[in-house]
């Protein structure tokens, strides 16, 4: 149950605890890489695209 921390496109986002969900307002339309990591080192990616409204 340890700290996460979460990235945009490389950028710092926020954190989180344990299973705790992060909110997200993804305002910035196009394609980005949603990163998370853990105390232990370990590393989570996912590639997302964001529509334009």
């Amino acid at each position: 149950m340890g700290l996460k921390r979460w990235f945009l496109s490389g950028e710092p986002i926020g954190t989180s605890v344990g299973e705790a969900p992060l909110a997200l307002n993804l305002d910035r339309p196009g394609e980005h890489q949603l990163s998370v990591i853990d105390e232990s080192g370990q590393v989570g990616r996912v590639a997302i695209r964001v529509l334009g409204r």
